[in-house]
Parts: structure tokens; C-alpha cells; sequence
């Protein structure tokens, strides 16, 4: 993720590193109906009033720990063929 940031950019401010919906969208490169199916998947976010906002860090986190790891193919014989 870059350092993309509210529409208010300066360092020091209240909101600094935090995305809204629409950059965090572009960050991962996905709409914002998946950022808010995301949301409900338990995302964190931060909630105010109707708009969301999104500390990048702690977004990172929660994707990492949904890492998903091919499983290895069960080794046995081929699938339509049972034993007589």
C-alpha cells in the first residue's frame, strides 16, 4: 500500500494515515463493493457518521491473516471410479 491518505494531507491532522473508501478501493485495486463486502467480513474501520475510514497498517494485518494456502491434492484414485 502507498502513503495515499485523506483528502486531508497534512501530517499532523487528526485523520492523517487513514484512507477513505475510494482509495483503500484503489490500493488493493478491487471496487468499493468489495471494500465494504470486506467490511462485513470484519475489516476493521473506522466509523463516522456514514463515512469509513481505513488505517492502512491494521487493514495490511487483516489481509495477511487471510492469507490462503493452496492446499496439497489428496493423492488416492480417480474421482468416478469406486472399488467393486
Amino acid at each position: 500500500m502507498s502513503d495515499a491518505t485523506t483528502s486531508h494531507d497534512d501530517d499532523s491532522g487528526l485523520l492523517s494515515g487513514l484512507l477513505t473508501r475510494a482509495q483503500l478501493a484503489a490500493e488493493l485495486r478491487c471496487s468499493e463493493r468489495t471494500i465494504i463486502r470486506h467490511e462485513r467480513a470484519g475489516m476493521p474501520c473506522i466509523r463516522l457518521g456514514i463515512m469509513r475510514l481505513y488505517d492502512a497498517a491494521k487493514v495490511r494485518e487483516w489481509v495477511m491473516s487471510h492469507e490462503h494456502r493452496p492446499q496439497t491434492p489428496r493423492v488416492g484414485r480417480p474421482a468416478g471410479k469406486r472399488a467393486a
